[in-house]
This record gives structure tokens, C-alpha cells and sequence, in this order.
């Protein structure tokens, strides 16, 4: 028979362990408040052990007492952080978006008018202000940035 621990319902004590779970992770260092936040409520909604396993796929342990080790993904060789969205919400990512740090897209993006003008003035071609939206559907995909901790925020009121 297979394993249907991804599948199987949790209660209040095991959403508990995975916060205590990320509680350490956080303290460790391997956390910013962040990453921690959005975990936390992804992990106090959690319904089941397959929305709790992406949490600590590039964590090591402590993982939450009795969480079925077959729900947690393995992390493909070479990627970092994994980026977990509150269910039901995709993650808005573009082409770039998942390569670049959320931290370093806000930076390129506030560069990226200043690139234009250098390009215009040494160029003085225009098509270059056209690289300001190109980089951001790059970056940010075709959803634009949002602030999802201030809609979080919104739909906990």
C-alpha cells in the first residue's frame, strides 16, 4: 500500500510543532523574520502534512515530531531557498524571478530607470526606457510586485 502520510489530516498539536520547528530555524539563523512569518502562518493553516513538507524542504532538522519523512520534497542540486506561498496563492515569479533574490530584484528595479537614461545619453536611442518594464516582467513576471505580507495582514482583520 502507499504512503498517504502527505494526505492525512493534521490538528492543532502537529501545526504547533512545525511553528516550534521553524521557532528553532529562525533563532539558528537560518530564517529572516520574513521567511519565518510567512512559514509560521502557512504552517498554523496547514490542513494537511503535504502543506507543512515544503516548509522544511531546505531545512534541515528539527522537522515537527511525527511528520511522515515521504512529504518532504527533495531539493533538485544546486537550488537554494525554496520559496512557499500560503496556499491557494502562487508564487509571483518571472523568468529572473527565481533566480534572483526577492532583496536584489527591489535593487535592480530602482537602478533600472537611471541604466535607461546612461543608455539614452550615450545611445540616444529611446527603445532603452522600454528595458525598465522588460526587466520587471523579467523579475516580477507579469503580475507586477505585490506586498503579500500587507494582504496577509488584510485577510487576518
Amino acid at each position: 500500500m502507499e504512503d498517504q502520510g502527505g494526505t492525512l489530516r493534521i490538528g492543532d498539536g502537529e501545526r504547533e510543532a512545525a511553528v516550534e520547528a521553524l521557532v528553532a530555524h529562525r533563532e539558528a539563523g537560518r530564517l529572516d523574520p520574513v521567511e519565518f512569518e510567512e512559514r509560521q502562518v502557512t504552517a498554523s493553516r496547514a490542513r494537511t502534512w503535504a502543506e507543512i513538507g515544503p516548509l522544511f524542504a531546505d531545512l534541515p532538522d528539527p522537522r515537527p515530531v511525527g511528520m511522515p519523512a515521504s512529504v518532504v520534497p527533495a531539493i533538485p542540486a544546486g537550488h537554494g531557498a525554496v520559496v512557499v506561498p500560503p496556499p491557494g496563492e502562487v508564487a509571483p515569479q518571472g523568468v529572473l524571478g527565481g533566480l534572483v533574490p526577492e532583496r536584489y530584484r527591489n535593487t535592480i528595479m530602482a537602478l533600472m530607470p537611471f541604466v535607461a537614461l546612461g543608455l539614452f545619453f550615450a545611445t540616444e536611442q529611446w527603445i532603452f526606457f522600454l528595458l525598465i518594464p522588460v526587466v520587471a516582467i523579467l523579475l516580477y513576471g507579469s503580475e507586477g510586485h505585490h506586498d503579500h505580507r500587507g494582504h496577509r495582514r488584510d485577510r487576518r482583520r
